[in-house]
């Protein structure tokens, strides 16, 4: 049905992102374009629909399942990054005819990416077609737009009132002059106005722009999210609320200002409906830096989110490795309870993600989630990766455990150690100031690349308070864009919480991954300057049934160790008796 209405409006393809119009990670299904044209369910990836040809674009995270997912339906699979791949703009260049007409709906497509087709399509004479959703008539069971009600999140837990925020952002904005600045990212937003929703599965945010001028601002948002409550709460900080759509038309009717909006966060639509007298300014939401460095309320709560949480994990690790193969578990049935254990906590809200439970093999598909086609039993024997996070008033959870449900083989112990040794000497890691990640990322990677091994995702990302589990600016990898390290790879600062996570995955036999969220803190301060270390923010085991010793140095040891009692300080006086005993074994010291 695409096709037809691309021959009826003489179009020659369709480009189809994972993306709402707030450029948001995971989109809620109204948006999932992309997933219902292709069949992909990975949260990244990008299709391109020709007349006669169709192709997907995904990250490395998602080679294995969206071969799986697009076996049979004609759509070819392009793995970004590898060697050979051509870039989407590259595939377009030489595969639409002079002259023709690409649409995509410009709502969906940032700013940035629209000039980056412009840039490389301009000498073909390439039209664009962006006015129109194509899919508006064609999905004809398409999910309604979400309206969950807007919630206010108590200081206590922010730590800083919105007034503040307001107040600190009207700062950066004179730094800049600028006049008005628009924030299309609901991270940004629910952040700086101290409210939460649920309109993203998993991430309590709510869909609306943010429009912040020198004196008051304006909340466009589905009048039917807000009540009495909150009205008043926003007007008390100065901000009225107006229809979700209108933010484009106000937005056009500003003259003569000086406009500030990330050009590749907000849409091309809202970019371009700044009127000709204004002068845009493309910066990093000011937002976006202040966010990531959490205030000592949020730390202190995200200490205890993770206590918390820590709690759950340990019981559910305990759970499997007693009832394996003494009772039916499943890949699906291990994430249900652990969810549910997750939300017998006080002030746990939900997950902060769709959990992991990928046994054996399964565990290679790095984003893999148990589905009825590929569930599969668990049996006393090898190991499953478990990736879950919950998301509590005290802040939001990321962790990983691959665990041991029996006899391991010695190429899985060795594959799990060094995995081990990678996430400890990050882990323990320490550094100067203004250091970002790009340059933190070998701490962990070489133990892997000495032995001609890797892993084809980032080690580690920032961590939202109450918000997304993936948050920039911080981030610790090896491939960074030099021109946008800032938003990116930003230099480390005390407050900012990044996961420490390097993994293994190989094909047909097994997965492995451990993570940890880690609190950027002050070390030593002298005649060098000032050095920073992490302090590790989750409290859980490390199956030492994986471990074989002979894959670590007595530094890896002495780490290992040093973690495990840790965890025992912080986590025995919150378990039960039988618990407690659990947990003295399973951190028990270990020596050669």
């Amino acid at each position: 049905m695409l096709r037809e209405k691309m021959r009826e409006q003489n179009i020659d393809a369709c480009l189809v992102p994972t993306s709402d119009p707030h450029d948001s990670e995971m989109v809620t299904e109204h948006y999932s374009c992309r997933k219902y044209i292709t069949g992909f369910s990975g949260s990244a990836g990008t299709a391109v629909i020709l007349r006669e040809k169709a192709g997907l674009w995904t990250d490395g995270r998602y080679f294995v399942q969206a071969a799986r997912e697009l076996r049979g339906t004609g759509v070819d699979l392009f793995r970004s990054g590898e060697e050979g791949v051509p870039e989407i703009e590259e595939f377009l260049a030489a595969s639409l005819p002079e002259n023709g007409k690409l649409w995509f709906d410009g709502r969906l497509l940032s700013e940035t990416a629209a000039e980056n087709l412009e840039n490389v399509l301009r000498d073909r004479g390439i039209r664009f077609d962006f006015a129109q959703d194509l899919f508006e008539d064609l999905w004809t069971d398409r999910p309604e737009p979400p309206k969950d009600p807007v919630w206010i999140l108590d200081e206590k837990y922010a730590g800083k009132s919105a007034g503040e925020k307001l107040r600190d952002i009207r700062m950066a904005m004179c730094r800049v002059h600028a006049d008005v600045h628009v924030v299309s990212s609901l991270d940004d937003i629910a952040w700086i106005l101290n409210l939460r929703g649920g309109d993203l599965a998993d991430t309590p945010v709510f869909l609306s722009y943010l429009m912040i001028r020198e004196t008051g601002g304006t909340l466009y948002i589905d009048a039917d999210k807000v009540n009495d409550t909150v009205r008043t709460y926003l007007s008390g900080i100065g901000i009225d609320v107006r229809p979700y759509d209108s933010v484009f038309r106000d937005l056009a009717e500003i003259r003569d200002s000086v406009i500030l909006m990330e050009k590749k966060r907000v849409s091309m639509k809202l970019w371009r409906s700044v009127d000709g007298s204004c002068t845009k300014l493309s910066l990093m939401n000011p937002s976006s830096g202040m966010k990531a460095v959490k205030n000592g309320t949020e730390i202190e709560n995200t200490r205890e989110a993770h206590r918390k949480d820590a709690v759950s994990m340990i019981r559910f690790i305990m759970w499997l490795k007693e009832n394996v193969g003494k009772q039916p578990i499943d890949e699906m049935g291990a994430a249900a309870y652990l969810d549910a254990l997750r939300m017998k906590q006080e002030g746990c809200l939900g997950i902060s993600f769709t959990t992991i439970a990928a046994y054996a093999d399964n565990a290679a598909v790095v984003h893999y989630h148990p589905a009825p086609e590929t569930n599969r039993e668990l049996k006393p024997e090898g190991m499953i990766l478990v990736d879950s996070g919950g998301q509590y008033l005290e802040g939001t959870t990321d962790i990983t455990r691959t665990i041991a449900l029996g006899p391991v083989t010695a190429e899985e112990k060795k594959y799990f150690t060094l995995v081990l040794a990678a996430h400890l000497r990050l882990e323990n890691a320490v550094f100067h100031q203004g250091c970002r990640g790009v340059a933190l990322d070998y701490a962990a990677r070489e133990v892997l690349w000495k032995h001609g091994l890797d892993y084809n995702h980032g080690t580690g990302h920032g961590v939202a308070y109450l918000g997304p589990v993936h948050e920039r600016p911080n981030n610790i990898r090896f491939r960074a864009v030099s021109n946008n390290l800032d938003s990116v790879n930003a230099v480390l600062e005390p407050g900012m919480i990044t996961s420490d996570e390097p993994g293994l995955y190989i094909e047909g036999k097994c997965g492995i991954r451990t993570e940890n969220l880690i609190l950027c803190v002050n070390n030593v301060k002298n005649e060098f300057g000032q050095f920073y270390s992490f302090e590790p923010l989750t409290l859980v085991p490390i199956d030492l049934d994986a471990v074989d010793l002979n894959w670590l140095t007595d530094g890896d040891i002495d780490m290992l160790n040093a973690y495990h009692r840790r965890v025992r300080e912080v986590m025995t006086a919150r378990l039960l008796p039988e618990e407690q005993k659990w947990l003295e074994h399973a951190t028990r010291e270990v020596h050669r």
